[in-house]
């Protein structure tokens, strides 16, 4: 029985209604516009938008699982006027979602930096339990906000013959659902007529997504909460190779300053305070800190706390010094656990001498 219907809202670029229709073959009465700005204007012909083909993603998932006229949908462009796409304006998107309460959010877009990306967390934990977010993970190892956050639904692809929905059992990106890429018939199209190809991008499984999820709300009355949406539309679990993010080099990758702080195990909890102090120093002042841990049990995205597996230190750490965009990292050690790598700096010698602000500076005059 398919009678209750779901608002889905795509958070996007702007749609060209001339090509969506060419694409999907139609224009669904139930398509709701917004912020489809009008001051940018590309030079040449007009262009196929990725919001576009998300929309047109969206019409046809839809139309696979039969439920287009149980969906409403409404697109929010998040471009400025120079044709970017803009944080300001994605927060005005989630101002709007905070009155409208759609049922789903699709969105393909993302921000590295977790400090502005932190902006997004009071809608987001309103949302639980109301609003479901599907966010795509980046194209290369970095680490994307909000896919990574605890209550969004983060989609990353993967080749494989058969479509497949796989769950990640705690991940190091943070991205819950790992996908077949398929070519669908509208990205074949995409591909024919645009000469665009988008295997492998991450961006175009956030929509076909968004309307499995949708189906399960509206066919099955699963409840609107992460876990079970999840659990819902999983078709087998993820093998452990799966949830180990690729790296590119064992080398760090990064002229970062990487940090050591060292503890013995009966210490662990003050120098894991001496760190969480020295981390809101860093960020108080505008710089993005992360701590990198050896004794967490899941990572804690939206405070910068990241876990570092006990048989793979140094292979994690590596990762993250390549997938996050931070200023600083701070490398919570056991001091019998520490991996061969080039620290910049070991704080031994400071932590219980100085208090964390005058560490902070002292930090600051020798690398800058």
């Amino acid at each position: 029985m398919k009678s209750e219907r779901k608002t889905i809202c795509l958070i996007d670029g702007p749609i060209n209604l001339a090509v969506l229709s060419a694409l999907a073959g139609r224009v669904p009465k139930n398509l709701t516009l917004l912020n489809q700005n009008t001051d940018y204007v590309p030079s040449g012909p007009l262009p196929i938008s990725h919001g576009t083909i998300c929309m047109a993603l969206l019409i046809e998932t839809s139309l696979e699982q039969g439920i287009l006229e149980n969906v409403r949908f409404i697109h929010i462009s998040i471009h400025n006027s120079t044709g970017q796409n803009s944080l300001a304006l994605l927060l005005k998107a989630f101002e709007y979602c905070d009155i409208i309460q759609p049922d789903i959010i699709s969105m393909s877009v993302g921000i590295f930096d977790r400090l502005y990306a932190k902006k997004m967390l009071p809608f987001l934990n309103r949302w639980r339990g109301k609003t479901l977010v599907f966010a795509s993970a980046s194209n290369d190892i970095r680490l994307v906000y909000p896919s990574a956050f605890k209550t969004v639904i983060g989609i990353k692809g993967q080749k494989k013959d058969d479509f497949q929905i796989q769950k990640a059992d705690n991940p190091l990106d943070g991205i819950d659902l790992v996908v077949s890429h398929r070519e669908t018939p509208i990205l074949g199209k995409v591909k024919k007529q645009y000469g665009l190809s988008y295997k492998g991008y991450n961006s175009v499984l956030v929509p076909q997504i968004s309307v499995i999820a949708a189906n399960q709300l509206i066919t099955r009355s699963v409840k609107s909460e992460k876990n079970a949406v999840v659990q819902s539309i999983v078709t087998e679990e993820a093998p452990n190779t799966l949830t180990i993010c690729p790296v590119n080099s064992e080398k760090r990758g990064t002229e970062i300053p990487v940090i050591l702080i060292s503890y013995v195990p009966k210490g662990k909890d003050c120098r894991a305070a001496f760190a969480r102090s020295l981390q809101n120093e860093f960020e108080k002042h505008g710089y993005g800190c992360a701590v990198l841990c050896d004794f967490l049990q899941t990572s804690s995205f939206e405070k910068g706390w990241y876990l570092l597996r006990e048989k793979r230190l140094r292979t994690d750490l590596v990762y993250y010094l390549n997938a996050l965009s931070e200023n600083i990292f701070l490398a919570l050690l056991n001091n019998e656990n520490t991996p061969d790598i080039d620290f910049d700096l070991n704080l031994e010698d400071y932590v219980e001498r100085f208090p964390p602000a005058a560490v902070y500076d002292m930090i600051m005059t020798k690398f800058t």
